[in-house]
């Protein structure tokens, strides 16, 4: 897991190279043209939460067969894999946040605002998503796949998410984790769309490891996990949005 790393500090090299550039071109845009920021919400964000639901609704139907699988597989007695899993866990939470508010400081103590400015974002992303996130917890109260021994996906005890094992709706690791790694994506897109073709993947594809590893511990379905990837995508780019109004996003945001 050294290669997510490798990307955030190649986020900050270009980021720095990148910062003086991104922030004429603000100057020249705020003087030249008036954009309107979007709304953080709109009716046509209900339709995309509608539909969000809808397919998890539809992937939790293939929870318990999908943990059964992976519980029962050779694979979870191989202790080399087991300490894998436990170390990627750690880039959801805490490492995400951690990564992202460390590189906020020393984008500003070294004053590189394109650093600086994208570690700001992915911290806002994962703290407004992880606020959703523990919210639908607490509320949802669903019971974690450990204690069914996967047998039963649709046990739930409503406004007793406080207990641990009852807050397994939506996975909290793998919402910071995509909340970061779209920040971060969306951000280097805007300002090295050629670097963000390579680094992309690699961001996404680790924040999807931080949801498989949660599965492969057997603390949370399927559904859980894809649930926590939409709430950290969709934050994260609701702020980006927001933030750089007018950015070409690699993918429309509303």
């Amino acid at each position: 897991m050294h290669k997510f790393l490798i990307v955030l500090s190649g986020v900050a090299v270009l980021q720095s190279s990148a910062g003086e550039q991104v922030r004429d071109a603000r100057l020249r845009a705020d003087t030249s043209t008036t954009t309107q920021r979007p709304a953080w919400f709109t009716r046509r964000d209900l339709l995309h939460i509608g539909v969000a639901a809808v397919g998890v609704g539809v992937v939790s139907l293939a929870d318990e067969r999908i943990a059964r699988g992976i519980q029962g597989s050779t694979l979870r007695s191989n202790p080399g894999l087991q300490n894998t899993a436990n170390f990627i866990q750690r880039f959801g939470d805490p490492g995400a946040l951690v990564i992202s508010a460390s590189l906020y400081v020393v984008g500003t103590a070294s004053h590189r605002p394109g650093l600086a400015d994208a570690s700001l974002h992915s911290t806002e992303s994962i703290i407004a998503s992880g606020a959703i996130t523990q919210v639908l917890k607490l509320t949802v109260g669903r019971e974690r796949p450990n204690l069914s021994h996967d047998e039963n996906a649709f046990a739930f005890h409503p406004a007793h998410g406080y207990q641990t094992d009852f807050n397994s709706f939506p996975s909290g690791h793998t919402t910071a984790a995509f909340a970061a790694a779209t920040a971060f994506s969306d951000e280097l897109h805007r300002t090295h769309a050629g670097a963000a073709k390579v680094a992309t993947p690699v961001l996404y594809g680790v924040a999807t490891l931080v949801g498989a590893s949660r599965m492969y511990n057997d603390r949370h379905w399927l559904s859980d996990v894809v649930g926590g990837a939409l709430i950290g995508h969709f934050v994260a780019r609701r702020i980006e949005s927001h933030a750089h109004p007018g950015a070409r996003l690699p993918v429309p945001s509303r």
